[in-house]
């Protein structure tokens, strides 16, 4: 059950890349030294990861410990709105290109 849905959803995307979407995704490209393509961006995440991973115990342990309940719950708010967005954002794509796909209006 569960490989045909994965079939039939995979069928259905590559559909829709090759027809709705073809032309937005032929005009896709990535600049050099942008974001990640930039070695000194993971390089740098990954020196300071190391570097809290190692120093942040030895720092906290003669530290009362820090509630971080207040940011938790903020942060999972956050989430849980972003979440709440997107989730709307892909039903009314898909909507749209469905309508599309059959002749509809967008």
């Amino acid at each position: 059950m569960l490989t045909t849905f994965v079939a039939v959803s995979a069928a259905a995307i590559l559909y829709l890349c090759d027809t709705v979407y073809a032309d937005a995704i032929s005009s896709w490209r990535f600049e050099a030294g942008v974001g990640l393509h930039n070695p000194v961006v993971p390089t740098v995440a990954v020196i300071l990861y190391v570097a809290m991973v190692y120093f942040l115990p030895k720092v906290m342990a003669n530290r009362e410990p820090v509630s971080l309940k207040p940011v938790m719950l903020v942060h999972n708010l956050i989430l849980s709105v972003g979440s709440l967005v997107m989730l709307v954002a892909i039903v009314r794509e898909v909507g749209d290109s469905a309508g599309h796909c059959r002749g509809g209006p967008n």
